[in-house]
């Protein structure tokens, strides 16, 4: 038992150890970039402006009854198309620069509420042909519209082109747009682009938060996943289970460690998962039973798999009971590897599961029950050694003091034909 107690502190002093690890990604030299554009956007700077037009009452008037439709508290399909038709009534022909803008701003804005994302892209191109005669936020926030509408067609060469210009116009770059390239990137399988763009996303939210959203980390792990770069996968992997412990990250993490050949720190994981509830599937729970077999805690990997099988995630077959036998047998639980033999046993379609239980029992000293189980075996039939069930009946004999051949048993027979 110092031995299983022993291991037992190891798995857990693992599992706690991935909590306790320092944020891996705020320590890398891109911190150091991410670092000064932080301090960077923290500083108000006023946008540049632009002289442009102003928009005259009359036309005001005409946006008034189709800006109404989004005032509405639950608006209807129905509402926005009235409101684009009389939108679209309109002769703008002598329309100053700023107003056509306005027109085709809110023309994409109801195409949008429709789900119209073809015709609501459209229409915020024509926006731009009167760039001149808008500010340049709302320039900027309009090329960046377009990008995010080209990504519902997947047309990402044209998401990245508008987000490229969209990117040389800002004072400063966001997050929101390393982000948006590197999607993009990613999604032209530019994979070293992407990874460049979202280290520095997940580096900014560490040092802003501590920890980046789950799903840039998601993000960067499928990066370093198509660029083959199996450690940063683990490292990513290591930390999502720091931030964000749940099931997919931990069943995540233990399946890494395993094809990395790390019984011990998948046996932690795992471990973790167990004690969680996280395993719903038989596989899991025989994995994790057999990882204790293997870090010699028979014990153990008999008291998880019976306590699956109680569950019902593990099913009760002979096959199941075999290895539950053998590990209550290791750990030298005889009792109970013997309930597990008979189970196994009454399962089988032939003897040899029978002729193993009577053995057991003959060890135990359980002579009457060894004589009992060996007829069954003999009845099931197909023994792999049928010689061996009748040595074993007759020691179970011998041991009960009964000499004289009992009629119509095996061993009689053998003792007559000889």
């Amino acid at each position: 038992m110092k031995t299983l107690n022993t291991k037992m502190f190891k798995v857990t002093a693992l599992a706690g150890a991935l909590f306790a690890a320092p944020v891996f990604f705020a320590n890398t030299p891109v911190a150091q970039f991410v670092n000064s554009q932080v301090v960077a956007q923290e500083e108000e700077q006023e946008q540049e402006t632009r002289r442009v037009p102003s928009m005259t009452p009359r036309v005001g008037k005409k946006f008034e009854p189709v800006l109404a439709v989004f005032e509405l508290e639950a608006p209807t399909p129905a509402d926005f198309r009235e409101a684009l038709e009389l939108l679209q009534s309109y002769d703008i022909e002598r329309w100053n620069g700023y107003e056509k803008a306005m027109y085709w701003r809110y023309e994409a804005g109801i195409y949008a509420s429709i789900e119209d994302y073809d015709n609501a892209r459209n229409s915020y191109v024509e926006m731009l042909d009167y760039r001149a005669d808008i500010q340049p936020r709302m320039e900027q926030e309009t090329l960046l519209m377009i990008a995010k509408l080209y990504t519902v067609n997947e047309d990402w060469d044209s998401a990245l082109r508008y987000l490229d210009e969209w990117w040389s116009l800002v004072p400063r770059v966001t997050m929101e747009g390393y982000k948006l390239r590197g999607t993009f990137r990613y999604q032209k399988k530019d994979y070293s682009g992407a990874l460049e763009d979202m280290l520095v996303v997940v580096a900014d939210g560490e040092q802003k938060n501590g920890m980046a959203k789950k799903n840039e980390y998601e993000m960067l792990f499928g990066i370093y996943s198509e660029l083959g770069q199996n450690d940063d996968m683990l490292t990513v992997s290591e930390t999502l289970v720091r931030h964000y412990p749940e099931a997919a990250t931990w069943k995540r993490l233990y399946a890494m460690y395993l094809d990395r050949e790390m019984p011990d720190k998948a046996l932690a994981a795992m471990q973790v998962c167990y004690e969680e509830g996280y395993f719903d599937r038989e596989s899991q729970i025989s994995t994790f039973a057999s990882l204790w077999s293997q870090a010699e805690s028979p014990f153990l990997a008999a008291k998880y798999f019976e306590e699956g099988i109680n569950q019902g995630v593990v099913e009760k077959t002979q096959k199941n009971y075999e290895y539950l036998a053998n590990w209550w047998y290791q750990a030298r639980e005889y009792m109970k590897s013997l309930e597990s033999r008979r189970l196994a046993a009454e399962m089988s379609d032939d003897g040899n599961n029978w002729l193993l239980l009577g053995r057991a029992q003959l060890s135990e000293g359980m002579y009457q029950e060894t004589v009992e189980s060996v007829e069954k075996a003999v009845r099931g039939g197909n023994l792999r050694d049928e010689a061996e069930a009748y040595i074993v009946q007759g020691q179970a004999y011998l041991s009960l003091k009964e000499f004289t051949p009992h009629q119509g048993t095996y061993f009689s027979l053998v003792l007559n034909n000889n």
